[in-house]
């Protein structure tokens, strides 16, 4: 049976599942099954301005979860380990990088595309496909016992306001006020909790 790699191609006033070439590796990077893929700022497609990695039509999102299908020699993975999939290939070597920040802060970091070309691929680089590539680096196991569900929400959903709170040395004796509760102001406000900080929330109304 042909292996193809299905991906989601969006379009103004159109969104279809296309087959594609199904993904290489090579050396530093890793093949996951995702499982859910989802979805942070991509509707910002629609007007025509593109943000962040959406560079084409059929490369958006970056976020996922799933199971790992394919590793290559030396890999630190093994086939079938559950893994997040962080956006983004960050360098690794800058401050940021080094000091264990958020890495969509690198100094250097590089689309999704990078990740297809630097594999020889012709898919996979994205977070809306079957099949995704990931850097070796950019990915994380999921403990047993957690869904890909929960799982899922150390992305962009939570794990954007990580970084801040660690880097601030946040405990239980700090009040920290959280100006706008959209979700980056809950992810915050999780964080937040989850270091025991008393938090006040200022909402709009």
């Amino acid at each position: 049976m042909r292996k193809v790699n299905r991906v989601l191609r969006v379009e103004e006033g159109k969104a279809e599942v296309i087959e594609k070439p199904y993904p290489r590796i090579t050396e530093g990077f890793v093949l996951v099954k995702q499982h859910i893929a989802p979805i942070c700022t991509e509707q910002r497609v629609y007007d025509g301005s593109p943000l962040e990695w959406f560079e084409k039509s059929d490369g958006l999102g970056h976020e996922g979860v799933g199971e790992i299908v394919e590793v290559a020699p030396g890999s630190s993975y093994k086939v079938g380990d559950r893994v997040i999939i962080y956006q983004g290939w960050p360098c690794g070597t800058c401050l940021t990088c080094t000091q264990g920040l958020g890495p969509t802060h690198c100094r250097n970091l590089r689309g999704l595309d990078a990740i297809e070309k630097a594999c020889g691929s012709e898919s996979g680089g994205y977070g809306f496909s079957q099949y995704r590539i990931a850097p070796e680096h950019m990915v994380q196991r999921i403990p047993d016992g957690l869904s890909y569900k929960h799982a899922s929400a150390a992305t962009c959903l939570i794990g954007c306001t990580y970084s801040a709170v660690v880097e601030q040395d946040i405990s239980a004796q700090h009040y920290c006020l959280v100006g706008g509760i959209g979700f980056i102001g809950l992810a915050t406000i999780v964080n937040l909790k989850y270091r025991n900080a008393k938090v006040i929330a200022l909402g709009r109304n």
